[in-house]
């Protein structure tokens, strides 16, 4: 692709934009490459909201002909996406993993499907605030190292529920008691306040406060 057409496909104004479509057509540039330089440019310099991209996209009806080549699509979206969407940005990870659903037989980070990305991130953003999604599916760190900072008494129950689709490092995944058991150890140096064990008394708290999880952590 020229550096003008570059330039061209890399607008939000229409004219401009539909002027791109005109001059690959021309010189027998397949629409398949404006069309991926438009959707990169969207997510990386738009500026746009991830609503007013989605809407974009459907408006513009660009995805058919992306997904047609679902391989080169699925690797161009890692390659160039991916790394510039934060780690916790929600919206905007469910939007990425959205847009891959339509391409066969791709397996995305953490060996799970992009439809079930979409699904996993719907649970976690009401409970799970600040979580390093990303980090946690690359596998790379300690997920329990990772969860526990977001880890609370209103959420511990929820994040242990779908632990199972969390990488646990060792091409396996984790299971809740190991959610149930980071949670009781948080919870007995921290407390629900983060505030230290300083007392003979409050220690005896919080080692009765940890029994409520014991079940839980042996019944796994």
């Amino acid at each position: 692709m020229s550096p003008v057409l570059f330039v061209y496909c890399r607008s939000l104004e229409e004219e401009v934009y539909d002027l791109s479509v005109s001059l690959a057509d021309r010189y027998d540039i397949p629409p398949w490459e404006v069309y991926m330089a438009h959707l990169e440019f969207l997510f990386a310099d738009s500026g746009l909201t991830v609503e007013a991209v989605e809407e974009r996209v459907e408006k513009m009806n660009i995805l058919p002909v992306l997904t047609s080549n679902s391989s080169e699509f699925a690797t161009r979206m890692h390659t160039y996406v991916y790394p510039i969407i934060a780690d916790n940005d929600y919206d905007s990870l469910m939007f990425y993993y959205k847009l891959l659903c339509g391409c066969e037989g791709v397996v995305t980070k953490g060996g799970l499907s992009p439809d079930s990305h979409v699904k996993l991130l719907k649970k976690i953003k009401p409970v799970a605030e600040g979580l390093q999604y990303k980090s946690l599916m690359d596998g790379l760190a300690s997920p329990i190292e990772i969860i526990k900072p977001v880890l609370g008494s209103k959420n511990v129950s929820q994040i242990a529920k779908i632990a199972c689709k969390f990488p646990d490092g060792k091409d396996g995944f984790l299971d809740a008691s190991v959610v149930y058991c980071a949670w009781a150890i948080k919870l007995f140096w921290e407390g629900d306040s983060k505030k230290l064990v300083d007392s003979t008394v409050s220690c005896a708290f919080m080692f009765n406060t940890d029994g409520k999880f014991a079940d839980k952590i042996f019944s796994y």
